[in-house]
């Protein structure tokens, strides 16, 4: 069984500040004993045996640190029943019926307080398992798998035991945007999301790049209104702190908006026995990732530091050629101006430098006969694309 451990610091919320069950919709999932919450960093179990009760749970973690899981949008679960007390689970673009094969069965154990607690759990071939956090509490994260309570034992049924927790912006079981970028016209992050979202507190603001220039220049283009879920977009913020940073989580999903040139990464996921990897590898030659130019405004920028593409973030794809710092702008005029103002030249290339769609290069300065040998695919070859026929 494969298992993650984060470095997270402790932090409890009281449970009677959290509102209750409802049925389909938004929710945290809360473990009774060990207060820690479930995440979703991945899209896959190798395996599941609900008569042995193992489980490959590499996909599903638990985060007490509500600090770290207030801004986490791997912790948003939405709830959809499917019939009587069976529910489809899912989250970041994925649902846990599609790694598991099973719908879970939602039943009601009792209450602690004014909140509901319960058993999540499905059967197979007369065997029964129940979502599971066997950690010990004290521990700051945890892995889920799959268990049996022991009669009489109030330890182990606490720890199959769940609260379903509503995620609402006027509450303490609220999401906010975790910023990643300070210049000098505020905060900024990347975000992507599997579920539609609206500005809740005042000042927060979403766009996305609809325009790059080779001269240096994006052209960033407004959201209004709610974000449909799936699509990656910049936020802007109010402040470092998430808690100023709120957002209506499930709002009516509207239609999509086109022109839209960022690229979402849902996963960065790395097996600690290095058997299972799913994480996007960062290439500075075409990748540009939200940050800092060097006069302070806010830009696409190659990042030196970054080997992988960090969950839950967006980035986007650019001719090789492209300067590292693409500097945002948020006006057509603006964009246009800065356009025509910058001599033809400032960007250069090789003739025949070859990349492959995902921004791997492959030659320097392929010739003619290499090019020829290519398998059959699309590339950018010379700074266009190309399709190699067989």
């Amino acid at each position: 069984m494969k298992k993650f451990f984060l470095s997270l610091s402790a932090i409890f919320l009281s449970v009677s500040a959290f509102a209750d069950f409802t049925g389909a919709g938004f929710y945290r999932l809360k473990n009774q004993n060990s207060q820690r919450y479930v995440s979703v960093i991945d899209n896959d179990c190798a395996y599941v045996d609900l008569v042995s009760g193992s489980i490959d749970s590499h996909a599903l973690i638990t985060i007490k640190s509500f600090d770290e899981v207030c801004h986490d949008p791997s912790t948003i679960i939405y709830a959809a029943q499917v019939a009587g007390s069976k529910y489809n689970i899912a989250a970041q673009g994925v649902s846990i019926k599609n790694m598991v094969q099973y719908d879970l069965h939602l039943g009601a154990r009792g209450k602690e307080g004014d909140q509901t607690i319960y058993w999540l759990y499905a059967s197979k071939s007369g065997a029964t398992k129940y979502l599971c956090d066997p950690r010990v509490a004290s521990s700051a994260t945890g892995y889920v798998s799959l268990g049996n309570p022991i009669a009489n034992n109030v330890s182990s049924q606490k720890k199959i035991s769940w609260f379903i927790l509503p995620v609402t912006a006027n509450s303490s079981n609220y999401f906010g945007v975790l910023p990643t970028v300070e210049v000098n016209n505020g905060y900024w992050a990347s975000l992507y999301a599997f579920f539609p979202f609206s500005a809740f507190s005042e000042g927060v603001e979403f766009y996305y790049p609809c325009a790059v220039s080779a001269t240096g220049l994006v052209e960033m283009k407004k959201v209004e209104g709610t974000v449909p879920g799936e699509m990656p977009v910049i936020v802007k913020c109010n402040d470092k702190d998430p808690a100023r940073n709120r957002l209506n989580v499930g709002a009516s999903n509207p239609g999509s908006y086109k022109g839209n040139l960022l690229h979402g990464q849902y996963f960065n996921c790395y097996a600690n026995d290095g058997q299972y990897v799913n994480r996007l590898p960062y290439h500075k030659e075409t990748m540009r990732v939200l940050g800092k130019c060097k006069d302070g405004s806010l830009g696409f920028v190659v990042d030196e530091t970054l080997d992988f593409i960090p969950a839950n973030s967006a980035y986007i794809i650019v001719e090789p050629w492209y300067p590292k710092e693409l500097k945002c702008v948020f006006s057509h005029d603006e964009y246009i101006v800065g356009v025509k103002d910058v001599k033809v030249g400032t960007a250069t290339k090789k003739k025949n430098e070859v990349y492959s769609l995902t921004g791997v290069k492959l030659y320097d300065d392929a010739t003619e006969q290499q090019i020829a040998n290519l398998p059959a695919g699309m590339y950018i070859i010379g700074g266009k694309k190309k399709v190699v026929r067989k």
